[in-house]
């Protein structure tokens, strides 16, 4: 070894020479200066090491694994975020690796959950998080300074390049940590949750009642307390007034503010006038809008990153899959440019267990070695046929369905918006190209409202389903609810990312960037979500102000 006492503004160098290295064979020298003797004592990142010489290690190569092994969760307990995280191979040479890619994603992901949608913002986060927090985190101890170091904002962004994670293989990894998580405690479905909010508003107004009738009781107290001149007795009987009518305003105003969803479930047919223009059917036609369907549904549908678009090239595409009842996201994958969704989507299904599952998805993706793949997992599909097949649509539209009478209906009424939904179903129709359909549909959506003028405006849209479970296996309601929960959880999943995640605004064009703030994106929905939490939005500028909540949406504990 040789060195060079450095002095006062000088720098060090030193050159570790391997026994056995050939003489003039030297890798890459890094050059920091050293600390001047009597300065006070740096944050490690900024003090490094001494220069060292080293051999460049091709770096390992990376074992990918299939969806199968990750997408269902395993019996027992839910795994921690390290035991799966654990899974997920380093591609970096070990010699010199400093943050972990379980760190790198975990913060990320705090982050993120904190309200931070860009690269610069994780790194400012994490530079402010106390050693508490960093070490729930798991960031390295410095052995220099005795702190735990936090990534910096090009520690993450080079682990998002290709150089570092996996990225397909860290969504498969979340993606069964959420799914364990979901499956050790019980996920409501935002009908339910609403329907929790009426339960909670109809007993906030009973204890307003209440409070009202003790309110009155002490009034008539303390008239009564007055009357027989007791002076003591009218004054204990007042403060009681005064505080029983506190209560019941209390009990009123939370009463008000629980009350947002003032329809009961079940149709609005017959409680909301209809429309002129807008379609009426016989009242048993309907049914319940939140119908819930014998299969699983399972939705798959694309997303561009907007923001991370190139001049001269397509924005990045994600493809993603989510479950229709909980919006959980069970995976997700990226779409090279040179290509489209139809040759991603196979290969994942592929590696699912589809037993009890209805996979749903738009026009694009309805082919037959799709239908072939689902059906060689044990699962069934509802494809919509549109232009894209022009034989199969001819001879869907060949039906004669105005002598088919109406399956089944729905009618809603929310937010100014009027929607009647309903379905015709006939046998599928021989000579199709899809194996082993069942059952054609057409489905007519209606929905009235007000536009900017505030005229009254009423719309049509029309659609054409091929689907392979039999009747028994998915009545004609089931269809219908199954065909509106895909486009729900689409979009409301697409609105939320795009609004409250700005992953439309990102401007991360780095390769493997936009990619890596979708895939922590994805995971913050399902831990929110896991919680039943709705308002996305509010969640997060809540959890900005409270660590000790958003380790907790992760599982982890600062002990």
């Amino acid at each position: 070894m040789a060195g060079m006492c450095p002095g006062r503004g000088r720098r060090a160098r030193f050159v570790l020479l391997r026994p056995g290295m050939p003489a003039g064979e030297m890798g890459r020298i890094w050059r920091i200066a050293a600390r001047p003797a009597g300065d006070e004592q740096r944050s490690p990142g900024r003090t490094g090491i001494a220069e060292v010489s080293v051999r460049k290690v091709a770096p390992l190569p990376v074992q990918s694994v299939t969806a199968a092994r990750v997408l269902s969760p395993d019996p027992g307990p839910p795994a921690s975020l390290w035991d799966w995280l654990a899974r997920l191979p380093d591609p970096r040479d070990r010699r010199g690796v400093r943050f972990t890619l379980a760190c790198v994603i975990a913060v990320a992901i705090a982050a993120r959950l904190a309200g931070c949608d860009s690269f610069t913002a994780v790194g400012e986060w994490a530079a402010s998080r106390p050693q508490r927090v960093l070490k729930a985190l798991g960031c390295p101890l410095s052995k220099r300074a005795g702190v735990h170091v936090a990534p910096s904002e090009k520690t993450v962004r080079r682990m998002a390049g290709p150089a570092g994670v996996d990225h397909d293989l860290a969504d498969d990894l979340l993606c069964g940590w959420a799914a364990g998580l979901a499956a050790a405690c019980e996920i409501f479905s935002p009908a339910q949750l609403q329907e929790q909010r009426r339960d909670a508003a109809r007993k906030a107004r009973a204890k307003a009642r209440e409070a009202e009738k003790k309110a009155r009781k002490a009034v008539r107290q303390d008239r009564a307390a007055r009357a027989k001149a007791k002076k003591k007795k009218a004054r204990k009987a007042r403060e009681q007034a005064r505080k029983a009518a506190a209560a019941a305003a209390a009990a009123s105003a939370q009463a008000v503010a629980g009350g947002r969803a003032k329809l009961p479930a079940g149709s609005a047919f017959g409680r909301i006038p209809v429309p002129a223009g807008h379609p009426v059917l016989p009242a048993g036609v309907y049914g319940d809008p939140r119908h819930a369907p014998a299969l699983r549904g399972l939705g798959a549908d694309g997303k561009a990153s907007r923001g991370a678009r190139v001049k001269g090239q397509e924005a990045p595409q994600h493809l993603g899959f989510f479950w229709h009842r909980t919006r959980l996201n069970a995976a997700q994958r990226g779409v090279d440019r040179k290509t489209n969704e139809t040759t991603v989507i196979g290969p994942v299904i592929d590696g699912m267990d589809l037993a009890g599952v209805c996979l749903t998805v738009d026009a694009l993706h309805s082919l037959a070695d799709l239908n072939k793949r689902v059906l060689a997992r044990g699962g069934h599909v509802i494809f919509v046929i549109k232009g894209n097949q022009p034989r199969t649509y001819q001879a869907l539209d060949d039906i004669g369905w105005e002598q088919i009478p109406i399956a089944a209906a729905t009618f809603e009424a929310d937010r100014g918006r009027i929607e009647t939904r309903t379905i015709q179903v006939a046998p599928a129709p021989a000579g199709l190209k899809y194996p082993d359909m069942e059952q054609a549909g057409l489905i007519e959506r209606y929905t009235t409202f007000k536009d900017k003028k505030g005229k009254t405006v009423t719309r049509s849209e029309t659609v054409l389903i091929l689907t392979t479970a039999s009747p028994g296996q998915a009545p004609p309601a089931d269809l219908l609810a199954l065909n509106r929960g895909h486009w729900a959880a689409t979009e409301a999943t697409h609105w939320i990312r795009d609004t409250d995640l700005k992953e439309d605004s990102s401007q991360a064009r780095a390769p493997g960037s936009a990619r890596f703030m979708a895939t922590a994106g994805n995971t913050v929905l399902s831990l929110l979500r896991i919680h039943g939490v709705t308002n996305i939005a509010a969640e997060r500028r809540l959890l900005s102000g409270s660590d000790g909540q958003i380790l907790k949406r992760m599982g982890l504990s600062t002990g």
